[in-house]
Formats: structure tokens, sequence, C-alpha cells
């Protein structure tokens, strides 16, 4: 018998990311800012992506793009700062600015640029408001201001090459600032309808900050206008301490369920130091404790943020039975609305036990990844939501046709089709991408049959039975694209 369960995949989400100036102005009626009392630059930014790299992840930074602004654009919308329409940026600017963007460019395996906001609050004759894309006081701001909003923060983003006219989409995903966000699928005015208008598809909150006018779809779940919005719990870390972890582990029963979910949610300064030049010490700190995250039962760390939406409707709505060593899994269940927010990314299932595991058959398969104590399977259904699968355990031999690839990198295998003398694979890259296949055969071609991915080598695996690609995009938001392999006939 082997026993089984749909995971929750957790994402760690870092807030107000993007800040020059980390100390406080609050008091005298300016930007909370980050909460640290020295300049932010590069360093804190490749803090994050140090995190990503070493643990194999893509975790978010929820970006507020005010201090970066090079063109003084903020003034055209003069609710989104303090200075309003007298907004000068001009003694910010400096080299920290490029260096700090290339690394969103260059590391955007390791590295998420999420939508936070332009400025955090609303500010209305140099008055703050909380907070910048709807006020659980005050209501809904007037639209114009809030396309005003998206608008500088778009431009903010090319002026960067960070954004569209780079060829770069706007962020997919999306924290609200101060966690003040109107949920309201009937409301064409609501949060979710003005993100889903600039290409956000899925953000988490706290379901507490909500002002919740819609149905959920679960308790820690809902769509408002296409967006998938997931509960964001309490790590019980404030929001300006310095090099801080939990007290408890994410997911375990000793950090309550207030602690749960499929969110990580911290805020910058957590994982800095007070000085830069010992952040690689917090970073530590962290890797360890995601680790740990990671090795809770029934929960592991998602390789990127796409995943964890796309696996909470999984292991939220998804059914799954064990018939001796056949598994059969139902994602009929899982709403359309989930599913049209993420695409349509594998299943992934927790096979427990430490023996090897391979499937009898490719079929449903899509990747491997084994860890202590458990396997993770990643399984594409059918057109019906439903699939019925194959393992076993121990070292016999299985046929290279049957063989699955081990997940590697942080991008989206999406689906692997074998044909006689083809196989084809559906991949999304986030800036590169290692892709190991086992393929039974000599791989004699290789060409990008679909989309902008590029192809920058491949060869051979040393058995020369498998292959080794390289990928690369351009988009830091993710490029799908598809491989086609001609191989030697068997």
């Amino acid at each position: 018998m082997i026993e089984c369960v749909l995971p929750r995949a957790v994402q760690l989400v870092v807030d107000d990311v993007g800040w020059r100036e980390g100390w406080r102005t609050d008091a005298e009626g300016g930007p909370y800012r980050a909460g640290i009392e020295r300049l932010l630059g590069p360093a804190d930014y490749r803090a994050i992506a140090e995190v990503g790299r070493r643990l194999g992840v893509r975790p978010t930074a929820a970006m507020v793009l005010c201090e970066w602004d090079t063109g003084d654009v903020c003034a055209s919308q003069p609710s989104c700062t303090a200075a309003g329409a007298a907004w000068s940026n001009r003694h910010r600017l400096g080299p920290w600015l490029e260096e700090s963007a290339a690394i969103f460019r260059e590391q955007a395996d390791h590295l998420e640029l999420a939508m936070h906001g332009v400025g955090h609050e609303h500010w209305q004759d140099g008055r703050p408001t909380r907070a910048e894309w709807y006020s659980l006081t005050a209501g809904k701001w007037p639209w114009e201001d809030l396309l005003g909003h998206l608008r500088v923060f778009r431009a903010i983003l090319d002026q960067h090459g960070l954004g569209p006219a780079a060829g770069h989409r706007l962020p997919v995903d999306f924290v609200p600032c101060a966690f003040h966000c109107l949920l309201d699928d009937a409301d064409p005015q609501s949060t979710g309808a003005l993100m889903a208008g600039a290409g956000v598809r899925y953000g988490s909150t706290p379901f507490s900050s909500l002002d919740r006018r819609s149905a959920l779809l679960a308790a820690d779940g809902a769509v408002d206008h296409g967006v998938l919005l997931i509960d964001r719990g309490n790590s019980g870390v404030p929001w300006y301490a310095v090099d801080g972890v939990p007290s408890e582990v994410h997911g375990t029963p000793a950090a309550g369920p207030a602690a749960a979910g499929s969110i990580c949610g911290i805020h910058w300064p957590n994982l800095l130091a007070e000085d830069p030049a010992n952040n690689d010490r917090a970073v530590g700190h962290w890797v360890d404790y995601l680790r740990r995250v990671d090795a809770v039962p029934g929960q592991y760390l998602a390789d990127n943020a796409r995943e964890a939406f796309a696996q909470w409707g999984i292991c939220t709505f998804g059914k799954l039975r064990c018939d001796g060593t056949t598994l059969h899994l139902d994602l009929s269940g899982v709403p359309a609305a989930a599913r049209q927010a993420t695409g349509d990314l594998p299943a992934v299932v927790e096979v427990r036990g430490d023996a090897a595991l391979r499937p009898l058959d490719a079929s449903a398969v899509l990747w491997t990844r084994p860890l202590p104590g458990r396997s993770l399977v990643a399984v594409r259904p059918g057109a019906d939501g439903r699939a019925r699968f194959a393992l076993e355990r121990g070292t016999a031999a299985v046929t290279a046709a049957a063989a699955a690839p081990t997940r590697q990198g942080t991008g989206n295998l999406l689906d692997f089709r074998r044909q006689a003398g083809c196989v084809e694979v559906d991949i999304e890259v986030y800036r590169r991408q290692r892709l190991t296949l086992p393929l039974g055969a000599r791989p004699l071609a290789c060409e990008i049959s679909r989309g902008g991915l590029r192809l920058e080598a491949w060869q051979a695996t040393p058995d020369g039975r498998g292959v080794e690609i390289d990928l690369a995009g351009t988009d830091i938001q993710g490029e799908e694209g598809t491989v086609r392999l001609r191989i030697e006939n068997a």
C-alpha cells in the first residue's frame, strides 16, 4: 500500500520591497516605508534572490516603486505620494537603481517582481489615508485615481527595463497595500477588477482585512473578476523586525491556524541585517527556517508563486485515493475560476516513504522529485480532471520511455508528449532553465517550435539516451514555449 496526500505548496512573499530610504516618517504624515533605519540598496535585493537560490525556489518581492522614479512621473498623479504634484526624487537617484533593476532581470529565476504599490498610501493634500488601492474606512477611491496609480507603476517599471517596453508583462502577482482590499465580484470597480485589468492573475492578503462582499470559494480562497486571492497567515514577526524568523514552523500545529496556509508572508527587514554587509547571516536564518517548512509532512516549498496558487486549488478541492500501488486523482471539483487564474499546471502528489519511486508508465506523470522520507510526483490529469496511474518502489528497472524527468529549476513543466521519433515539451521559464529529459533514444535535433523561448544549448546525456537543454526567456514574469526534439526510432 502506498500512502499519499495532496500537499500544500508554500510560497514566501516579502512585502514593502523597493524603498530606498528605509526609515519611517509616518509620524510627520509621510510613509511608513520599511521600518529599518538605513538606506536600502542592491545588497538587500540580492538577499531575497539568495534565499531563492539556496533553496531552489522563487520568492515573491511585493514592490513599492515611488523611490525608483527617475522621471518624477509620480508628480503626474498627486495621490501617489505625500509630496503630491511637487514630488521630486532626484536626491535618491544613483547607480544603486540600475544595479538593483539588473538583479530582477538577471535573477528572475530566483526572484519574482510582484505589485504592491507606488507609495503605499492614498494622499490628499499631503494627508495619508490607508491604503493605496482601497480603504477599509474611506471606501473606494476615484476610479481614475486608481488607474493613474497603475499608469505610474507601469511607467516606473519601464524606466528600468522591467516593464512592457522591454518585453515584460506587468506583474501577475499582487499584495494589496496595508492589506486593504475590496472583494466584490459584482462590482466593476472592486480591487480584483482593477488588478485584473492590469494583468494580475493572483494575489494574497490576510482575509481578516478584506472588505468582503462576495462569497468565498473556501475559507482561505476567493476569486474576484478572475483574480485568485488566497488568505495569508500571520507569522508573528513584526513588520519592522530586522533578521527575525517565526518562533514556530509554518504549517505545524505549534504555529497555530494563523500561521498556516499557502503563503508564508513576511516583510523586507525580516530577512535583512542592520548592516547590509551582514545580510548573509539573516539569509542563512531564513534558509534554515524555510528548510524546516519544506520538511513538514503534507506541505513543501513551491518553486514559484504560480505553482503555489495552482496547488492551493488542487489540495483544497482535489480528491486522491490509493488502491494498492495505483493512485486515483480527481480534480473535477476544482472550481473553474481557480484553474483559469493559474492555468493548467500539473497536480503535485506527495508519496510517503524513503524507497525509490518510479512511475510504471509515462501517460500521467510529468516529473518526480525525491525528498527525505517522501517523493513529490507531478500528475497531468485528463480533460475530465481525472488520472489513474501506477507507481512502484525499489530500484527495479523501468523502461526509458516510461521514465519521468526529475524536477529541476524554478520553471513549470506543463506537458510532455511522446510520439514516434519525436518528443515535445511545454514549459514556462523564468529567465533561464536547465532541462534534463530521459528519452530512451538518441536525440538527433532540438528546436523551439512555439513561443518566445531561446534555445541556448543542448547535448545528449552521458548515456546517449537523454538530453540536456539550456533554455532562456526574456519576460521576467515567465516565458512559455514548446521544445521539440527529434529522436532516433527505438
